[in-house]
């Protein structure tokens, strides 16, 4: 009988240690976390991280980066993350970065921009060079590093994910080199986050608001006019916009409407479709 209890003591004090070293592990894991503000950077974040590393967005995906306000318990969640990494000079970042480091203060705060040729200077520097398959290849790397510093056992896995990334962003290129050829000069768009594409490729990107700024009726108009004069045959659009207007927008120009969410989960999906539309192909399988 005696030895019965003990095997069955045995047994009992396995089972917890096997459930509180997985509830240490999980622990463990939470405090790997990695924080970002939108879900397009959480995708290339996340890319390179093995799963065991949770990587989080701060802006739900179609809410606003100027307005976004986050939550109390985002806040609080924050000090499970040793590091943010940020765009730099995101609105949302330069207003609510003193408030998030307050909130955790032993997270490190990583400014990817200091990786990527940035165009502007101070507070008019475009944050949108995600979205230029050549600038992300140098996001890319940058994020390469910072998380091999952060994460030295990871090393290994994190180049290994940085080439196959890079590989797709190359291909990429090519893809938008091609659909520059074959057709575009220029493009419209309501807000002005294609800057980095139209520098790198040699576009003109005519925009109908100026970074979320008001814009003149005057100033409208003369954009306007000047897609009708480029014959522009294209009106990219964000989730949120005033469909009204943007309709109005698009019969004046003769551009055809096309839905991007270049913040959204899936930016590589967003670039394909840029590059494919610019060549008139967006269409194609």
């Amino acid at each position: 009988m005696r030895k019965r209890k003990n095997i069955a003591y045995w047994v009992v004090l396995a089972v917890v240690l096997v459930i509180t070293g997985g509830c240490r592990r999980a622990a463990e894991a939470k405090k790997c976390g990695v924080t970002v503000s939108l879900p397009a950077v959480a995708y290339f974040v996340d890319r390179l991280l093995p799963d065991s590393i949770e990587v989080g967005a701060m802006i739900p995906p179609g809410d606003n980066h100027d307005t976004y306000s986050p939550q109390p318990s985002q806040l609080v969640r924050l000090t499970s993350s040793v590091a943010y990494v940020a765009l730099g000079p995101l609105e949302f970042e330069t207003t609510w970065r003193e408030r998030i480091v307050s909130s955790a203060p032993e997270m490190k705060w990583i400014d990817i921009s200091n990786h990527v040729d940035v165009i502007g200077e101070g507070e008019s520097r475009d944050p949108h060079y995600w979205l230029s398959p050549r600038r992300c290849r140098q996001m890319v790397e940058g994020m390469r590093k910072e998380l091999t510093g952060l994460f030295p056992s990871a090393a290994d896995y994190i180049s290994t994910e940085a080439r196959k990334l890079d590989g797709e962003l190359v291909t990429m290129d090519s893809l938008m080199v091609v659909a520059v050829g074959e057709r575009a000069e220029a493009f419209l768009t309501y807000h002005p986050s294609l800057t980095y594409i139209a520098a790198d490729y040699g576009l003109e990107q005519l925009a109908i608001e100026s970074e979320g700024i008001a814009v003149s009726a005057n100033s409208v108009r003369e954009t306007i006019d000047r897609a009708r004069e480029k014959k522009v045959g294209v009106f990219f659009v964000q989730a949120g916009y005033d469909e009204a207007r943007v309709g109005v927008i698009a019969e004046e120009t003769g551009g055809r409407i096309v839905k991007i969410d270049p913040e959204g989960s899936d930016p590589m999906e967003c670039m394909r479709l840029i590059a494919r539309t610019l060549a008139g192909r967006d269409g194609d399988d």
